[in-house]
């Protein structure tokens, strides 16, 4: 289920980009072609100025395109961060559950491998190559987090 989710947010990352290229490449040939026409140089003030307009269109028209691809992959890193965490929440909820009635042990370990797995899952969904906004999250360590709980449980449990 997590490998789909991957797969589908690397297909559609990868058509959204695909889509973006091929607006920035047409606004480029676009204003190219026209700034290729007018002569830079002495005694042609207007052509300048003509052309210095053009390259301010350019630029905001390209700004117009980038910001928008940068919305819409944030609302699909966003999505596919809260549809992977979901699952792996309710996966390891499962674990946690039923392991020790399969294996008939009345311990807490498995509670504790469930909540350091789902950690490390978090901190991998979080660190996302897709999330690209610059900003670092902190994810507390297992043995930060759950290092006393390991401790009285004699568990060896690592992320």
């Amino acid at each position: 289920m997590k490998g789909d989710l991957e797969q589908i947010f690397t297909q559609d990352k990868i058509a959204l980009t695909t889509a973006y290229n091929k607006k920035t490449s047409a606004i480029t040939k676009k204003y190219n072609a026209l700034l290729n026409k007018l002569e830079d140089g002495e005694g042609k003030g207007e052509e300048e100025e003509e052309m210095e307009r053009m390259k301010k269109a350019r630029c905001e028209e390209y700004n117009k395109e980038s910001q928008q691809y940068l919305s819409d992959l944030a609302k699909l890193t966003n999505q596919f961060a809260q549809k992977s965490e979901l699952v792996s929440r309710i996966f390891f909820r499962d674990y946690a559950n039923w392991m020790p009635v399969q294996l008939n042990d009345n311990s807490n370990r498995f509670l504790l491998d469930a909540q350091a797995k789902y950690i490390t899952d978090v901190k991998k969904i979080r660190s996302h190559p897709g999330q690209s906004n610059g900003k670092k999250i902190i994810v507390p360590t297992l043995k930060e987090r759950w290092g006393w709980a390991l401790q009285r449980s004699g568990s060896t449990v690592t992320p």
